[in-house]
């Protein structure tokens, strides 16, 4: 058990859930040699191979075919999809790019480490608006709090999947969770549409991120984020499919 379990309490065995800690009990020890060794061998595996840790032209060069995977998967499903086979494997597709999109492009960018200009994290970082998502509230969910308190029951939001799932041994263990190695993965693709249309929209008009403060940087900010969602929740419901898909023996005409 690790010292922030033990400052956390509860048990490995009894798969009862422990109380939240208390907002002051979370102690660290300061940066380990582990810590220190593994930057330094990051340090001199740049210095010594004389590779760029970013502005990377294959980083730029990944981006554009992603994005451009992305923007015809969109243009085809809308506008050309004529048969619900091809709109199946365009959506798939859709999906695939979209999620290339958040762990290739947007998390970097929303860590600062895709390139040394500013400018240019932000830009990288604002892909999670064009995919639904706030960026606004993923940089204070992800960056200052998940990686602050990863795996940590009652401040890591990531690990808290209230009743549906377990993935804390502090957290309480239902009987059907020993099933959740099967019925996870079909859930975790109705995600987005939950993070879409509640998750973000809920931390908003709180300003909280379960036990943490969601701090506002002027209302101005605040309404631009809950503009953008509520754009990206409309767009995603109303949007028109372009041409309807032809059913295979009749289909109506489009006006």
């Amino acid at each position: 058990m690790t010292s922030a379990q033990r400052i956390l309490g509860g048990s490995r065995t009894t798969g009862r859930a422990s109380p939240a800690a208390a907002p002051d009990s979370v102690k660290f020890a300061p940066a380990d040699r582990f810590h220190r060794e593994l930057r330094r061998r990051v340090a001199q595996y740049f210095q010594a191979t004389g590779k760029r840790p970013r502005d990377c032209p294959r980083m730029y060069l990944k981006t554009a075919l992603i994005l451009g995977w992305f923007a015809a998967s969109y243009v085809a499903l809308v506008f050309f999809a004529e048969t619900w086979p091809l709109a199946l494997a365009l959506a798939v597709s859709l999906g695939l790019a979209m999620a290339a999109i958040g762990f290739n492009i947007q998390h970097d960018g929303g860590h600062g480490a895709y390139s040394d200009r500013g400018w240019v994290n932000q830009l990288m970082a604002r892909t999670l608006d064009l995919l639904g998502g706030s960026s606004y509230v993923w940089a204070r969910k992800h960056n200052s709090i998940h990686h602050s308190y990863a795996n940590i029951t009652g401040r890591d939001e990531d690990i808290n999947l209230g009743i549906v799932g377990r993935l804390s041994p502090h957290q309480q263990r239902l009987k059907f969770h020993r099933l959740q190695h099967f019925y996870l993965w079909a859930l975790y693709g109705l995600l987005p549409v939950k993070w879409q249309l509640y998750d973000d929209f809920r931390d908003l008009a709180a300003g909280q991120l379960g036990e943490h403060r969601l701090a506002r940087h002027g209302k101005r900010r605040s309404l631009h984020a809950m503009r953008q969602l509520k754009h990206n929740a409309e767009h995603d419901a109303l949007h028109p499919r372009g041409r309807r898909i032809k059913q295979q023996d009749n289909p109506p005409r489009v006006e």
